[in-house]
C-alpha cells in the first residue's frame, strides 16, 4: 500500500512538474511574439518618421534652390539695369 502511494505521489508531482513546464514554455513563446510585435510597430514608426524627415529635407532643398534662383534672376536684373544706366549715360 505505501509503495503504490509513494508511486502515485511520484506521477502526481511528475505531472505538475510537466504541466509548469508547459505553462513556462507558452508564456516564454508568448513573450516572444509581444516583443516582436512591439519591435516591429518601432520599426514601423521610425521609418514613418524617417520618411517625414526625408520630406521636409526634399522640400527646403528644393525651396533653397528656388531661393537661390531668385537671387540669380534678380542680380541679372541688377546687371542689365547696371547697363542700361551705363549706356544712357
Amino acid at each position: 500500500m505505501a509503495a503504490k502511494k509513494r508511486q502515485r505521489k511520484k506521477k502526481k508531482k511528475k505531472e505538475r512538474e510537466r504541466k509548469r513546464k508547459r505553462v513556462e514554455e507558452a508564456r516564454r513563446q508568448q513573450q516572444l511574439v509581444h516583443e516582436e510585435k512591439l519591435r516591429a510597430e518601432k520599426e514601423e514608426r521610425e521609418k514613418k518618421h524617417r520618411a517625414a524627415d526625408e520630406r521636409a529635407f526634399e522640400n527646403k532643398k528644393s525651396k533653397d534652390k528656388s531661393g537661390k534662383h531668385v537671387k540669380m534672376e534678380k542680380e541679372k536684373g541688377d546687371n542689365n539695369l547696371r547697363k542700361c544706366l551705363r549706356v544712357n549715360l
